[in-house]
């Protein structure tokens, strides 16, 4: 079991006008694979090291979170300095919170995500899963944050995804987290934009272009489920039914992720209410 998870803190309101919904559905639900092999850590790990990390890599891909974050703590303890274990402890804590269905269980796990990240980077500042991992810790926070703290979790999503992208650009899962940054900001309407740039200063430019551009690039290097379906969600609101049809059908004939069954689950619901 992971250490014990710092509980979650009450957010109050901001007495601000609302923004609207849109923005604060933000950020973001992804779960990459594959991972990388222990070796293209920035640090070289040792041959049992890489052979732990692949066990724990394997768990994950089987669904067994739990257990693959314990590999990864003890790991933790005895190489404190390995920054593919911290990002990887990042990435299984995420998904754990994915799977909670109680938002305060939820919160606390992507607390401590963050924490883990943030460790990740510390020990390499120049560790392209780092950056991604701090980037959707950020973005899971923003669901249950106040407004002032969507808007500046948003921006810090933003930032690691394209430092991410600096470092690695052949990081599939870092194009499809800038994909739906990307989707979720253009989808702001005229007030909504007002509103955010008088109160909060405002977030980076964002269109759906960039989204589907974004989302094609991870689909060229990864013809996964989880990306297929957030290409066919941005082509939805650009009002692309038959091309956002194509990739729902793609989502139903593609595998990659552990989350597989929620995500086709998903891309059937919406081909149904295109019917």
């Amino acid at each position: 079991m992971p250490p014990s998870i710092r509980g979650a803190t009450t957010v109050c309101p901001s007495p601000l006008p609302s923004v609207g919904p849109s923005l604060f559905l933000v950020l973001l639900f992804v779960s990459f694979a594959p991972l990388p092999t222990a070796a293209q850590s920035s640090a070289s790990p040792s041959a049992p090291l890489d052979t732990a990390l692949a066990i724990a890599d394997s768990l994950r891909r089987q669904g067994q979170f739990r257990a693959a974050l314990s590999r990864v703590n003890s790991l933790a303890q005895k190489h404190p300095n390995q920054v593919g274990i911290h990002w990887r402890r990042a990435l299984f804590i995420t998904d754990l919170g994915k799977q909670s269905e109680d938002a305060e269980t939820a919160l606390s796990y992507h607390r401590k995500a963050l924490d883990a990240a943030q460790t990740a980077l510390a020990t390499d500042t120049i560790s392209a899963w780092a950056h991604l991992v701090t980037g959707l810790a950020q973005g899971r926070i923003t669901l249950y944050a106040d407004r002032s703290e969507r808007v500046r979790r948003s921006r810090a999503v933003k930032h690691h995804a394209d430092r991410a992208l600096a470092l690695d650009s052949t990081l599939a899962a870092a194009y499809h987290l800038r994909g739906r940054w990307h989707r979720q900001v253009a989808s702001l309407n005229f007030i909504e934009r007002t509103l955010v740039k008088a109160f909060y200063g405002g977030l980076p430019d964002a269109s759906y272009e960039q989204s589907v551009h974004n989302f094609q690039q991870a689909i060229a290097l990864e013809s996964k489920p989880y990306n297929h379906l957030e290409l066919g969600k941005t082509y939805r609101r650009m009002d692309r039914e038959a091309a956002a049809r194509h990739q729902f059908q793609k989502a139903l004939r593609t595998a990659g992720s552990p989350h597989d069954p929620e995500y086709k689950d998903e891309a059937r619901a919406l081909l149904a209410e295109m019917r």
